[in-house]
């Protein structure tokens, strides 16, 4: 991976931002010397900042996130190992920027705003007065995605001229081919000389890591996610600068997700706003979101002050129907942040004559491993682009050794809405997505 010393990073230099940014393609060991890296600044500073600008393989949350972390202790393990809430989040509700890169853009920009307004400079008290780690600066490590080509090029380019980094470590690809002149991977910003430039070799496949693929560890660590014991923070106030990570360290799988208590909540009084984002979402109409809704991954968004969002949406929605615009953009990141994700594992939104019927009470029944008291604020409610594995919601218990399944939640499997069982023919709802070959050519054409 190179024969960059790791402590050759101790000796700060204040002529050099205390930013690390690692950049590369696929599969290049970019996620595992980030982590290397991370550990390494722990053993010089008491917190460590981590951008995490990768929403299709996210280090400390579940994909779809770009998001902002203080980390105080070393980082082992893949990502589902360590689930993570976040200083500071955005919800792109997708695994790649290229549905909403402006959207994606604003989010990383409006966190290392964060960083430097609230993180950089956060005296960090030390209980051990043996421990001669630097406080009083809070370095910042940038992961980013392994999109490098195309419109992925353009947004890495303006993200490292947001970022302005001290280090970059940059990897190349295998065969050098794409990149043989190394200033190919670096953006106009390192031309200044203020940046110290590290090239690295990508690392040898492992026989472990072709075992699984990104969606395998994207689903991974949804479920870690979804079974993690978040411990609740002592302060629960004024959170920003609250600066102790809050990282799960027990998990619950007693349970399916099926078979696990949801919060019952009532629509009207826990959420303002409805907002649903991706592609199709616009032609969604209030009459169909129930079925949108059901078994979907949502983010709870707060607001950081009564934005024009609201104030715009509010003469819109009817106070006494679903607060669902259609159509309706997601909250700016730089007047919102998300917390994190729940399941809607039911929906009850009453109908007379198939409208929506404004004088009953509209529930959801929502699970979430976010302590309740962080979501006091998060008064908006985002459905993306991100779905559960279909095992996810699959009921261990009833598993035989054949591997097969007798029912779902004491429910016979031939009678499990939403599911079925065995292979569907080509061209039958709920068939295997088609694929398409798009790198064949005719004889004509070689």
């Amino acid at each position: 991976m190179g024969c960059i010393s790791l402590q050759s990073l101790h000796v700060h230099s204040y002529a050099i931002k205390p930013i690390y940014l690692v950049k590369g393609p696929k599969k290049c060991g970019k996620s595992t010397f980030t982590r290397t890296l991370l550990n390494a600044l722990l053993a010089r500073y008491k917190r460590v900042a981590f951008l995490d600008c990768d929403p299709g393989q996210s280090e400390f949350m579940p994909g779809g996130f770009v998001s902002l972390h203080v980390i105080a202790e070393p980082v082992f393990g893949p990502p589902y190992t360590h689930p993570t809430l976040p200083f500071r989040a955005h919800l792109i509700a997708a695994t790649s920027p290229k549905s909403s890169p402006n959207t994606y853009l604003d989010g990383v920009k409006d966190l290392i705003d964060a960083w430097r307004v609230d993180v950089m400079h956060v005296p960090v008290s030390s209980a051990l007065d043996e421990d001669e780690r630097v406080v009083d600066t809070i370095p910042l490590v940038v992961n980013t995605m392994g999109w490098s080509k195309g419109l992925g090029a353009d947004l890495m380019q303006k993200i490292e001229q947001t970022v302005e980094p001290g280090q970059v470590f940059a990897f190349q690809t295998e065969d050098g081919s794409r990149h043989s002149d190394p200033s190919e991977l670096l953006s106009p910003h390192h031309n200044t000389g203020a940046v110290k430039t590290h090239f690295l070799e990508p690392a040898p496949l492992s026989a472990l890591s072709t075992n699984y693929t990104p969606a395998d560890h994207r689903n991974l660590s949804i479920m870690s996610y979804f079974h993690a014991a978040f411990p609740v923070p002592r302060k629960l106030s004024n959170r920003e600068p609250y600066l102790d990570p809050i990282i799960a360290q027990t998990w619950n799988t007693a349970l399916p997700l099926c078979a696990i208590p949801p919060y019952e909540i009532d629509v009207h009084a826990a959420f303002d706003q409805i907002v649903l984002t991706g592609a199709g979402s616009e032609d969604v109409i209030p009459n169909e979101l129930s079925r949108v809704l059901n078994g979907a991954l949502v983010g709870f968004v707060r607001l950081d002050h009564q934005s024009s969002f609201m104030t715009d949406t509010a003469s819109q929605v009817d106070i006494s129907s679903v607060p669902y615009v259609q159509c309706q953009p997601p909250p700016a990141p730089a007047e919102s942040s998300c917390i994190g994700l729940g399941l809607i594992r039911g929906v009850s939104f009453p109908l007379i004559s198939g409208d929506i019927d404004a004088t009953a009470r509209a529930t959801l029944h929502i699970l979430t491993p976010i302590p309740p008291a962080l979501l006091t604020n998060a008064r908006v409610l985002v459905k993306g682009e991100m779905e559960l594995p279909i095992w996810g919601m699959l009921d261990f218990r009833e598993f035989t050794n054949t591997g097969d399944t007798g029912g779902i939640a004491g429910v016979e499997k031939g009678r499990v809405p939403y599911l079925q069982w065995g292979r569907v023919s080509e061209g039958a709802i709920g068939a295997e997505k088609r694929r398409v070959r798009r790198n064949l050519m005719r004889r004509g054409q070689v």
